[in-house]
């Protein structure tokens, strides 16, 4: 053991039958090595870098799982799911499926995402889902643990906060970015062109606001952003946020005037016999389709509903915060799509885990609305 300051010898342990090391990883007072036997892995174990004691061993499994520390647990992923194990013992903490990888966040929490965009923000100890996004891809960190996204199909960029699941736009890149790198005052993205944003220094605590430096990024890629939104007024708590000035929405197209709901923001009922409701700023749907397969494990690639903005913002992504008594769930959609009949709209997963009448509260920049969906 090294000091990793000045490289001076800290202390030597001798490892208990470490067999022939492939690699190894360190945490704490504990270390993961890697066994291989003529070039093929045969396993994994864990020591305590105290004693030298082999605390656990994990036989080799077939290509493409691995194990890994995330935080203070070990990881294993794999094509069944990803699994949290116990760094004492080997033994089972949690097991999630339909994920494939695994990754710390801090504050006691931990990232898993798959191929697909979206991901789940879990507790680390328990394996509870404290929030989901659907929609985004991650590219990053953030200085202030925040989380760097993209969109799915746009090349939007924002700031995922993972203790709600919302995302904080940044502004627009004029590529789909597949990298970036953050700094306490920069954040920067790219693909085959460049973005660049900068956090005023009131903001820097936080980063979930960023303003875009116009010069560089227009110069580096062409890239546009949104002004920082202006601040509204404070929610009650546990509640979703109003617009900061409830203003009238457009007047109602006439082939929507026949939908069920209302022009005024307001919470709606949705009629059981629905596709489409109307509320506020929204049309949302397909409520038939959606009660048709709904079922409490439904997952959100079958959980889909669809919201058409009245005053559709690019650079807005939707959010939308479900509650049932006590209960708060919150989903993203952060991109903006077409769909075959020229319709922008936002789609969105939103897999509502236990009947009940839910309240659907959207939000997307200054546009809202309110739809108190009835599962059975």
């Amino acid at each position: 053991m090294h000091r990793a300051d000045t490289g001076a010898l800290v202390r030597t342990v001798t490892l208990e039958r470490p067999g022939k090391v492939d690699g190894f990883d360190v945490a704490a007072e504990r270390v993961l090595v890697y066994q291989a036997d003529q070039g093929k892995p045969v396993g994994s174990a864990v020591f305590d870098l105290t004693t030298g004691r082999q605390l656990w061993r994990h036989p080799a499994e077939p290509d493409g799982v691995q194990l890994q520390w995330c935080g203070g647990l070990v990881c294993r992923t794999g094509a069944d799911g990803v699994t949290a194990l116990d760094p004492d013992t080997g033994g089972v903490r949690w097991w999630l499926a339909g994920w494939t990888a695994l990754g710390p966040l801090g504050d006691g929490r931990m990232l898993a995402t798959r191929s697909t965009p979206g991901g789940l923000v879990l507790d680390a100890a328990t394996g509870r889902v404290d929030a989901r996004f659907d929609g985004w891809s991650v590219l990053g960190s953030t200085a202030a643990g925040g989380l760097l996204v993209t969109g799915a199909r746009t090349p939007l960029i924002g700031v995922l906060d993972p203790a709600t699941g919302a995302v904080h736009m940044l502004g627009r890149a004029a590529s789909p970015p597949t990298q970036s790198i953050t700094t306490a005052t920069l954040m920067a993205c790219w693909s085959s062109r460049v973005s660049i944003w900068t956090r005023p220094p009131e903001e820097r605590g936080n980063a979930v606001r960023a303003v875009p430096l116009f010069v560089v990024a227009l110069v580096l890629c062409g890239c546009t952003a949104p002004a920082p939104p202006a601040a509204g007024p404070a929610s009650p708590a546990g509640s979703a946020p109003m617009p900061s000035s409830p203003t009238a929405s457009p007047p109602v197209p006439a082939f929507q005037q026949s939908l069920p709901g209302s022009a005024r923001r307001e919470c709606v009922a949705v009629p059981g016999d629905a596709t489409l409701v109307r509320s506020g700023d929204f049309i949302a749907g397909d409520f038939v389709e959606y009660r048709r397969q709904w079922r409490p494990d439904l997952g959100p690639d079958l959980g889909k509903l669809f919201w058409l903005p009245a005053r559709p913002q690019l650079n807005a992504a939707l959010t939308v915060t479900a509650t049932l008594g006590g209960r708060t769930e919150i989903y993203s959609a952060g991109s903006l799509a077409t769909n075959d009949a020229g319709q922008v709209m936002y789609p969105s997963g939103i897999p509502l885990p236990v009947a009940g009448t839910w309240k659907l509260v959207a939000q997307a920049g200054d546009g809202w609305g309110c739809f108190e969906l009835t599962l059975r």
